[in-house]
C-alpha cells in the first residue's frame, strides 16, 4: 500500500566515537540465501540486479553499526551431544526464524539428532531442520536471505529449549541477568521484488527503498527492539513504552513531545513500533533530528539512521551500550541538557587546542559557543531556561529567582545568566523580556519540502509464547 506524506529535511550525519568498548559481534550468516538451502542467492551473483556483492557489503555496514554500539559479554551456546534418546531426559534447543530463502514461518531448526532425540517434538512439532548448534561467545547471530514477501522487510527471533533449568538458562540468558534481553540471535529476511537501492555508501536513489535503512530496523527487532517479548513489554502500557532511557531521550529531543506522555507512543497495545510520523530524536551520535528508525514506515528515496530514542529502547531492554557522542554533549548524558549548558559557561575565556568545548572552533571558549550549542544544536535560544523551545513566564521566573545584579557570580544558564557572564542582571533579564514568546504549544518544525511516496508496510502482529518455553517474533516493517 502506497501514500502521500511529508518528509522533514534532509540531515547531514556526522558520527564522533567515543572509545572501542566493543564486546559483542553481530554475525551474518547467508546459509539459507544459498540456491541449496532454497535460497535464491540474493546477495551473490543470484541478484536480480547484479548487485549481490554491493548489497552484502550494506547489510555487514549494518550488522558492524550495531556491533560498535553493544558492549554486553555473552555466554557461548556449545554443543551438548543428545546421545540418549527420547523426550524426557534429551537436553535440545531450536531456533525458531522465517526462513530467509523460502519465507516458510516458524522453521524450526533442531540441536537433536532426529525427532526422537528432540522432547520439543510433543508440544512445538518436529522440526524442519536437525543439526549441531553452536554460537561462539559474544556472537549473535544473524540468518539473512531474500523471497517474495509481501512487505520490504521482516526480522526477529525466535528460540525454544528442553531440559534442565540450568541448561534452559544458559540457552535464554547467556549469562545475563534474567530481566535483560538475550537470544542466540534472529533472522532479517528481504522482499527479492522490491527496487532497492544497494549501495549505502551513496544516497539513495528517487524511487527506490534504501536497503540500509530496512536492515537497520529489522535487525533492531531481532535485538529485541519494538517487540513483545517480554523485556519490551514490561515497559509496554497500553500504547505507550514507558522505558525511561528512550522517554528521556524523546522527551528531550522531540521538538514537540506530548506534554502528558508517560511514554514513548506506539502504534498500538499490540503493535509496539514507535507512533508513525510522531516521534523524533537524534540520530545517534549526532545533532540532527530525525523520525526514529523503529516507525513502521520509510520514505522512498530516502535513508533512516539509529537514533537516541531507538538507541536507548535497546538499552532499558537491558543491552549495554557505548554510544557515539554529539557535540556539545559535554555530560556525556546521550541527549542536551542544561547542564551541558553550564559546563560550557565555565569554560569562557580559556584558550584550549582543539577543545571540544570551542564548538565555532575559534582557539577560544566564548559566549558565541555557547550561543551555538543553544541554537544550532539545541534549536533553542537564549532566555529560555527550562528548553522547552519557548520563553515564557517560567523562564522570566527562574531568572529573577537567581538575580545577583551586575558583578555576581558562579550562575549559569538554568539559572538565568543568559549572556554567560557568571551573573543574572538586567541584561539577562531584558534578553529574555525582548525574546519572549509566551507558552508555545507546537514548536515550529524544521521546514519540510513537497510531499514524495512511502513505502508502507504490515504492522507488527508478534506471536510470542511463554520466553522460557518458545519465543517467536515476526516483526514485518521497514
Amino acid at each position: 500500500m502506497m501514500r502521500t506524506a511529508q518528509l522533514r529535511a534532509a540531515l547531514i550525519i556526522v558520527f564522533f566515537l567515543t572509545g572501542d568498548a566493543v564486546a559483542i559481534d553481530v554475525v551474518l550468516n547467508f546459509r539459507y540465501d544459498t540456491i541449496a538451502e532454497g535460497g535464491s542467492d540474493f546477495f551473490g551473483d543470484g541478484n536480480p540486479d547484479g548487485q549481490g556483492s554491493v548489497a552484502r557489503e550494506t547489510l555487514q555496514a549494518t550488522a558492524d553499526f550495531y556491533s560498535s554500539l553493544i558492549t554486553d559479554q555473552l555466554n557461548a551456546i556449545s554443543f551438548i551431544n543428545p546421545t540418549t534418546p527420547g523426550p524426557d531426559n534429551t537436553p535440545v534447543w531450536r531456533q525458531v526464524i522465517t526462513h530467509p530463502g523460502t519465507g516458510q514461518l516458524n522453521y524450526a531448526i533442531s540441536s537433536a539428532g532426529s525427532p526422537i532425540q528432540d522432547g520439543l517434538s510433543i508440544t512445538q512439532g518436529i522440526a524442519d531442520e536437525f543439526r549441531n548448534l553452536q554460537v561462539p561467545a559474544d556472537t549473535y547471530l544473524i540468518y539473512v536471505g531474500a523471497t517474495n514477501i509481501d512487505t520490504v522487510g521482516i526480522g526477529g527471533t525466535g528460540v525454544g529449549f528442553f531440559g534442565t533449568s540450568e541448561f534452559n538458562d544458559s540457552i535464554d540468558f547467556r549469562g545475563k541477568p534474567e530481566d535483560e534481553f538475550s537470544t542466540w540471535g534472529g533472522y532479517l529476511v528481504v522482499d527479492s521484488d522490491a527496487s532497492w537501492h544497494y549501495d549505502h555508501t551513496i544516497p539513495v536513489a528517487s524511487k527506490k527503498t534504501d536497503l540500509f535503512s530496512i536492515a537497520l530496523h529489522e535487525i533492531g527487532h531481532a535485538l529485541g527492539l519494538n517487540t513483545g517479548f517480554s523485556e519490551w513489554a514490561d515497559f509496554q502500557i497500553g500504547s505507550e513504552f514507558r522505558g525511561p532511557a528512550a522517554l528521556a531521550a524523546w522527551k528531550t529531543e522531540d521538538s514537540d513531545p506530548s506534554p502528558e506522555a508517560t511514554g514513548v507512543p506506539t502504534e498500538s497495545s499490540t503493535n509496539p513500533h514507535w507512533k508513525e510520523n510522531e516521534i523524533e530524536s537524534h540520530i545517534v551520535g549526532t545533532t540532527s533530528l530525525q523520525e526514529c528508525a523503529m516507525d513502521p514506515t520509510i520514505f522512498f528515496g530516502k535513508r533512516k539512521r539509529l537514533t537516541n530514542v531507538d538507541a536507548y529502547g535497546l538499552q532499558d531492554i537491558g543491552w549495554e551500550l557505548s554510544l557515539p557522542v554529539a557535540p556539545g554533549d559535554f555530560n556525556r548524558s546521550g541527549f542536551y541538557d542544561a547542564e551541558d549548558i553550564g559546563l560550557l559557561q565555565d569554560r569562557i575565556g580559556t584558550t584550549l587546542t582543539n577543545s571540544e568545548f570551542d564548538l565555532d572552533r575559534d582557539g577560544t571558549i566564548m559566549a558565541s559557543d555557547v550561543d551555538r550549542l543553544a541554537i544550532s544544536f539545541m534549536g533553542t535560544r537564549p532566555g529560555d531556561l527550562d528548553l522547552d523551545w519557548d520563553i515564557d513566564t517560567g523562564d522570566l521566573t527562574h531568572a529573577i529567582i537567581g538575580f545577583t545584579g551586575a558583578g555576581g557570580t558562579g550562575q549559569h544558564w538554568a539559572q538565568g545568566d543568559n549572556d554567560s557572564d557568571g551573573d543574572v542582571d538586567t541584561t539577562d533579564l531584558t534578553i529574555a523580556i525582548m525574546g519572549f514568546t509566551g507558552v508555545v504549544s507546537d514548536a515550529t518544525p524544521i521546514p519540510e519540502p513537497s510531499a514524495i511516496l512511502l513505502v508502507t508496510t504490515s504492522l507488527l502482529f508478534g506471536c510470542f509464547a511463554d520466553r522460557r518455553m518458545l519465543k517467536k517474533c515476526h516483526n514485518s516493517t521497514a
